[in-house]
């Protein structure tokens, strides 16, 4: 053999564990076929670590297949779109198990499903969506039993999210037993009356572990309320206004907060605005504020004192602050030279109840704007009367990006003019990119830096919903 010859390199001459990660990168089909090649492949084609980093969703064909002979899986969804009773019998553990429910006969399938995923010991993360139409008005058959079940489940269970609610428009039977043992640190459910035994169960036995918490902003109790209080890890929470929000002050590792805020004018809204503001004015270690106003005739008071409030906490560490369905600017003017730490701006519509921008009042924002930090303006849905292209030309545009050269403002919703409506700004030809169809919705972000200057190229979000337009910077 002369020395450039080379040893021809044989299958068998590689190491097993060499060979599971090449099956960690083939597809499903292919995997299962390497169980016909020979017997020391198919061996390992059914090791754990060609499996557990996958995720199989409800439209594959080999879902069954896979659940008879796989030892485990990273994500399954569970659905009628799959044989459901390969889920009941199965010996493969799943980590995260997403339950799709949309007749009243499939919850206890489901409720089985989980006790034997739970029983198999890996299950981290449960995952429930219930897709109901309006006209479907009897609560879903053993509902029950499922959510029993759910509130039962350890140990080990990480994360418990109820995309659309609880499967039953009726108030369900109390809760009296709640998990043996502490080990949820999220938990997501739209909080409503008919639900809150189900919440306050899961908030109580999970209270020492829970570091997130989304009830939505349709519903909350003191008594919830006292129970978030009691967290000692509590990092995130969504939530709607109600009384005693100054307690919150107590969650010393409380960072993400997110509060709606729904009628105005009577006494009980008063007091809670009161506590929200006491709140924001203890809690210094704040890192990101969402607050959303849901109603059309806006308290403007209640704006003011909110953003006082969260102005005056000492020396601000929020980066990121949102507000939906903006009242009016000047509140938010004032407030954001007291947050030197401020970095992502959003000014957004809910689309809950009719209402977009008023370009005048983002105009009065861009020409006050003085936050020497900020990085990001997030903008939703501008009530432009149809054109974009009509409000780039404005000269608020180009002087805030001027006098903010590390500024992107990122504008969502928005649409060009109609070809037979067209504007003076779209007859110059100019930034076309943005006078197509006007049906359809862009995400449009705009600059005035030069290129290769940006220093936060993060902010330059891509994809194909995405136009970015560089504004020049103007004069004086």
């Amino acid at each position: 053999m002369t020395t450039t010859e080379r040893p021809a390199l044989h299958l068998h001459r590689l190491p097993d564990d060499v060979l599971v990660l090449v099956m960690q990168r083939l597809a499903v089909d292919d995997l299962l076929a390497c169980r016909l090649v020979c017997k020391r492949l198919g061996g390992l084609a059914l090791q754990p670590d060609a499996w557990r980093h996958r995720r199989l969703d409800d439209d594959k064909p080999c879902v069954c297949a896979v659940l008879g002979l796989a030892p485990c899986l990273d994500k399954a969804v569970y659905s009628k779109k799959v044989h459901t009773t390969a889920f009941m019998t199965t010996r493969c553990a799943v980590r995260h198990l997403t339950l799709i429910i949309k007749k009243g006969t499939e919850c206890a399938r489901a409720c089985l499903a989980v006790r034997n995923q739970e029983a198999l010991g890996r299950l981290r993360n449960v995952e429930l969506e219930v897709w109901r139409s309006p006209e479907d008005v009897a609560p879903l058959d053993d509902a029950d039993a499922l959510l029993r079940t759910l509130v039962a489940l350890s140990p080990g269970l990480e994360s418990l999210d109820l995309l659309n609610g609880l499967p039953t428009p009726y108030a369900m039977r109390p809760v009296l037993h709640g998990p043996c043992r502490p080990s949820l640190r999220y938990f997501r459910c739209a909080l409503s009356q008919r639900y809150e035994n189900f919440v306050n169960t899961v908030l109580a036995g999970h209270a020492a572990t829970l570091q997130e918490v989304h009830l939505g902003h349709d519903h909350c109790e003191e008594s919830t309320l006292e129970l978030l209080v009691g967290m000692s890890e509590l990092r995130a929470l969504t939530c709607r206004l109600c009384p005693g929000m100054r307690a919150l002050a107590s969650c010393e590792m409380l960072r993400d907060v997110s509060f709606s805020m729904f009628r105005k004018d009577t006494p009980e809204t008063v007091v809670q605005v009161k506590g929200l503001a006491d709140f924001f004015r203890q809690a210094g270690q704040l890192r990101t504020v969402s607050i959303e106003f849901r109603y059309g005739d806006f308290d403007f008071e209640n704006f003011d004192d909110l953003m006082a409030a969260l102005a005056s906490s000492g020396e601000s560490l929020v980066h990121q602050l949102s507000v939906v369905n903006l009242p009016y600017a000047a509140p938010l003017l004032s407030a954001l030279p007291r947050l030197p730490a401020l970095r992502v701006l959003g000014v957004l519509n809910s689309p809950l109840i009719d209402f977009d921008l008023d370009v005048d009042t983002v105009d009065e924002l861009l020409v006050g704007l003085t936050a020497p930090s900020l990085r990001r303006l997030e903008l939703s849905t501008l009530d432009t009367d149809g054109c974009l292209h009509e409000w780039l030309h404005r000269d608020e545009v180009a002087r805030v990006l001027t006098a903010n050269p590390s500024l992107h403002v990122h504008v969502w919703g928005t649409h060009g003019c109609r070809r037979w409506e067209r504007c003076e700004e779209c007859a110059l030809g100019c930034h076309r990119e943005v006078t197509g169809d006007y049906r359809k919705g862009r995400r449009v972000g705009l600059f005035s830096h030069g290129p290769g200057k940006c220093t936060h190229p993060e902010d330059h979000i891509t994809g194909d919903k995405w136009t970015w337009i560089h504004i020049r910077c103007v004069s004086g």
